[in-house]
């Protein structure tokens, strides 16, 4: 009963290979850049297998219910709230838990400088430790974002489009303290702004009456 796709609310999307050419010759994305990425609601039985790994690194995020990844001869578990990134021609397989499934998004990346990428995860020396990682709901518009791009065909605007929003995504999983969190700056105009409004308000109560 084990399948790789096919779930009931699945998003999957695999970029074209003449598409893929193309990004590599644009100077904006050819350092790193998208090849396939997807999302599997509650993916019961899902499970596949890559005895001699993949050319791309994966980014696997759980937002619900539970799975494993097996590779180098270490199983982890992952669950909602973490992620786990599989880096490049490393054995590997993964499958969702059979009682309680996972949801995930995942991502697999290429590029020209993808061992910068590699260095920023530390993937050089083997998978990547489960991490866990505060839900937001802007990540997953931004993911939703990249991909009705994609959908919407593969001209070399949309790829430029989607895949400098590529860096954007990445940089709520590496910094999410800057991502989640509003900065002490935000917070200040924040402050200013209800106090220009507060005085607009006053001064209009002012001058009419």
């Amino acid at each position: 009963m084990r399948k790789s796709r096919g779930f009931e609310g699945e998003v999957l999307i695999e970029i074209p290979q003449v598409a893929l050419s193309k990004c590599l010759k644009l100077s904006l994305i050819s350092s790193l850049f998208i090849t396939r990425m997807g999302f599997y609601p509650k993916a019961h039985h899902h499970y596949f297998q890559r005895p001699i790994g993949i050319s791309q690194e994966i980014l696997i995020y759980c937002t619900d219910g539970k799975g494993w990844i097996q590779s180098l001869k270490k199983r982890e578990i992952i669950q909602a709230g973490e992620f786990i990134v599989i880096p490049s021609k490393i054995p590997h397989s993964y499958g969702a838990d059979n009682e309680d499934p996972w949801s995930i998004y995942w991502v697999h990346l290429t590029g020209t400088m993808l061992n910068v990428a590699e260095d920023l995860f530390l993937w050089r020396n083997g998978v990547q430790k489960v991490k866990q990682i505060t839900y937001s709901e802007e990540r997953n518009k931004l993911f939703k974002k990249i991909a009705d791009t994609f959908l919407k065909g593969y001209s070399a605007s949309n790829l430029v489009f989607a895949n400098l929003k590529l860096n954007y995504y990445l940089a709520s999983f590496l910094v999410p303290e800057h991502f989640e969190k509003k900065s002490t700056e935000e917070v200040a105009v924040s402050v200013i702004d209800k106090v220009i409004i507060y005085a607009a308000k006053s001064f209009k109560c002012c001058y009419t009456g």
